[in-house]
């Protein structure tokens, strides 16, 4: 089977989850035999492939949904991995607001030529938006209301809608996805994963070169999503050592947040590159993400494959995958997030999770219920 994936404009640049994801079922596909072509942009020519899947539904939809019309009209089918969770809660305890005035010409021209259709060539643009009423309307939404998120929300309407699958990383995501959006015609659960890499490494190397081991670890980007602020103030609180790996530059003013309130305590690694992550979940006694969402975490998933005690958000899908084997936390409740902190550091390392998730969760099974859904919307194998 060929297979298209398109996915953001940004991928290589900003890294996440989602490229970790996508970047690795891509690899599991190719494993098993097909052939796969991952895009950041516009594909003019869909004749070879024998299905598109479009890669995380949050970021950039209005260039999704000219893929998705480009599709239709070559006559392929689609698939769309969500990568969803509602933002509501998260947003209402976030103190950073980004609002655009709706009442001047200049703030409504500002927030419209915000949308960035990167790779999409002009003339194309201009063609769909001709044939298309959905296009036309986000147009005048999104100069209208620019600052209400009607318009983007409406364009995740028509891709939920328009495609013929949708691929949640969880059931619970699905209901969401349905629930916040629309009914899709069909949603097959595709997990996160992770490989076996992970299980087998050696801590020395990070210890050698960091003089750290049994501290609590969270890999991700520094961001007011993932609670990092939270978490750096109960590691403090504990007096327990706190090693963030990941982008601090997203949000810098939040990064000098986290810095100043887990004090002398924190180790900060901007970037470590994948295959050495490995050695620092081996060292770590805790790996925790106690974000506002999470569909799971990768690196919570290895970090669980190493064997590292587990400290997760309960909003998301965390528990379609850790079951009662790991410790789950409310971001929004601050006593309980250094309750399981303390709880977890306690905890002797065992491998009982280890072995649910590589018996459960791997990108071998993440390719095959893919595979499985590319077949339900009448792609050839």
């Amino acid at each position: 089977m060929k297979i298209l994936i398109q996915t953001r404009s940004t991928l290589q640049k900003l890294g996440g989850g989602d490229k970790v994801q996508l970047e690795s079922t891509a690899r599991a596909l190719h494993d098993l035999g097909h052939d796969v072509t991952i895009a950041s942009r516009f594909v003019r020519v869909l004749e070879p492939y024998d299905v598109v899947h479009l890669f995380n539904m949050q970021i950039e939809p209005h260039s999704f949904m000219i893929y998705l019309l480009h599709a239709k009209a070559a006559g392929k089918p689609v698939a769309l991995s969500t990568i969803y969770w509602n933002p509501d809660e998260w947003k209402r305890h976030d103190d950073t607001p980004v609002e655009v005035s709706g009442n001047q010409l200049s703030a409504k021209l500002k927030a419209l030529f915000s949308y960035k259709f990167k790779g999409v060539p002009l003339t194309t643009f201009w063609y769909y938006l001709a044939k298309s009423p959905e296009l036309r309307r986000w147009l005048v939404m999104a100069f209208t209301k620019p600052s209400s998120g009607q318009a983007t929300h409406y364009l995740k309407c028509c891709l939920v809608s328009g495609v013929g699958i949708i691929l949640p990383n969880g059931n619970s995501e699905g209901d969401m996805v349905a629930h916040d959006f629309a009914k899709p015609r069909q949603s097959l659960f595709v997990p996160n994963g992770v490989t076996s890499e992970f299980k087998d490494v050696s801590p020395e190397p990070f210890i050698k070169q960091y003089g750290l081991k049994d501290f609590v670890l969270s890999v991700g980007r520094i961001e007011s999503r993932k609670n990092v602020l939270g978490l750096a103030k109960a590691t403090n609180e504990l007096g327990l050592r706190l090693v963030l790996i990941g982008n601090d530059s997203v949000e810098p003013d939040y990064t000098e947040a986290v810095k100043q309130a887990a004090g002398d305590k924190l180790l900060v690694i901007k970037e470590m590159p994948h295959e050495q992550l490995g050695s620092a979940y081996h060292a770590a006694k805790v790996h925790a993400l106690v974000s506002w969402f999470e569909t799971p975490g990768i690196s919570s998933l290895e970090a669980a494959v190493a064997g590292c005690t587990i400290v997760t958000t309960e909003i998301g899908t965390t528990r379609e995958y850790f079951a009662d084997l790991a410790y789950y936390c409310n971001p929004t409740n601050y006593p309980g997030i250094v309750a399981a902190l303390k709880k977890a550091n306690a905890k002797p390392k065992t491998g009982r999770l280890s072995q649910h998730i590589l018996a459960h969760f791997t990108w071998t099974d993440a390719a095959l219920a893919s595979l499985e859904g590319y077949k339900r919307i009448g792609a050839k194998s």
